[in-house]
């Protein structure tokens, strides 16, 4: 009978052992300085570098303060986590979860202006407005 119990509990631990596989990529992140000061506009080394990562500045927010926006290739790919994605992972808009499980898409760029829940280990988050 032990010796039972101790094969069933050894097939459970290896069935809730991680699996293997590649580790997560982060976000890709703007690579330098490329953040513009309130009422000013980017520098032709900041539009420079920002193009170089395949973004384009724009004006996001409330205040309209300039922004590098780089869109990821991954965007609206179904996901349940952050680690599925070169971004977060949203819940689509208006979209009601069944107990607090809902699939999720990847975020289209690294823009957080918006109105939004992040999906977590397929669990939606609260809806957060950043301006």
């Amino acid at each position: 009978m032990r010796k039972g119990l101790a094969l069933f509990a050894a097939v459970l631990l290896t069935a809730c052992a991680p699996m293997a596989g590649p580790p997560a990529t982060p976000p890709p992140a703007p690579q330098g300085d490329l953040s513009v000061e309130p009422g000013q506009t980017p520098t032709a080394a900041q539009t420079a570098a920002c193009s170089a990562q395949g973004g384009t500045y724009g004006r996001g927010g409330l205040g309209g303060f300039w922004h590098c926006v780089i869109p990821y290739a991954d965007a609206n790919k179904p996901c349940s986590d952050a680690a599925d994605c070169q971004g977060a992972c949203l819940a689509p808009p208006n979209q009601t979860p069944v107990r607090g499980h809902a699939p999720g898409r990847c975020a289209a760029s690294n823009s957080q202006f918006g109105c939004y829940s992040r999906v977590e280990k397929g669990v939606v988050g609260p809806g957060l407005c950043v301006d």
